[in-house]
């Protein structure tokens, strides 16, 4: 009679676990997803240099200021010759000033426009001491055009100094809009 009980319960015991396992195949698949690639794209950001956009720096300008004057207008070609969206900072590098002038003597306004002569975006005005921290420039490059700036400069009323100067270099950075 206990080897029937045994007999018994092994029995049940290996029907259950078949359909344990049988029920675990029918309610399970898996899949693979294969041959994956991520690449990243390539930002290239020129300056026009009066014949071509190239990559390199371009010469500005040179402009003698008295105090309260500001320069003409120097008009700057940016071109995105990416595949991506841009956003524009610019900053001021390499700023170097003599004895008694002062950075926050000097403001340069950046204002975009378009082919037509209207404004895009808004003039970002800051002395070169915000400059050199960098500002966003609006608004942003769209992938294969180009955008045109005009730069001007000013010399604060307040400067006493004759015969002084700061020379400067002014960065303009292009990164993928999100």
């Amino acid at each position: 009679m206990f080897k029937r009980i045994l007999f018994s319960v092994g029995t049940i015991s290996v029907v259950v676990a078949a359909a344990f396992v049988g029920t675990q195949a029918l309610l399970s698949d898996s899949v693979t997803l294969g041959v994956n690639t991520v690449s990243t794209g390539s930002v290239d950001l020129q300056i026009w240099d009066g014949a071509a956009y190239v990559d390199g720096p371009v010469a500005g300008f040179t402009e003698t200021l008295l105090p309260g004057q500001t320069s003409d207008e120097t008009v700057v070609w940016l071109n995105n010759a990416s595949t991506v969206a841009l956003s524009i900072m610019g900053t001021a590098t390499g700023v170097t000033e003599e004895v008694g002038f002062d950075s926050d003597d000097v403001t340069v306004n950046v204002t975009p426009y378009d082919d037509l002569g209207v404004t895009p975006g808004t003039t970002v005005t800051g002395t070169l001491t915000a400059w050199e921290l960098g500002l966003a420039i609006l608004p942003d490059i769209p992938a294969g055009t180009d955008q045109r700036y005009h730069v001007t400069v000013s010399v604060d009323s307040g400067v006493e100094l004759p015969e002084t100067s700061v020379t400067f270099d002014f960065l303009f950075t292009g990164t993928q809009v999100l």
